[in-house]
């Protein structure tokens, strides 16, 4: 959030074209470790995580 935080309207109101109506929670981390397909661990950083909830049954 620390480098994007002068267009924090932009972020939230991309987020909630894609989403619409559902509610959301946005979580910004300052970069995440993980090993994707391939073996090999990367950082990934300014990664901006969404959970959006629903009252739907699975």
């Amino acid at each position: 959030m620390l480098a994007v935080r002068e267009r924090m309207e932009e972020v939230s109101a991309g987020i909630k074209a894609e989403l619409g109506d559902a509610p959301w929670l946005g979580v910004f981390t300052f970069g995440e470790q993980g090993v994707p397909a391939g073996g090999e661990a990367k950082h990934g950083n300014l990664m901006i995580s969404c959970t959006m909830f629903s009252a739907d049954k699975l």
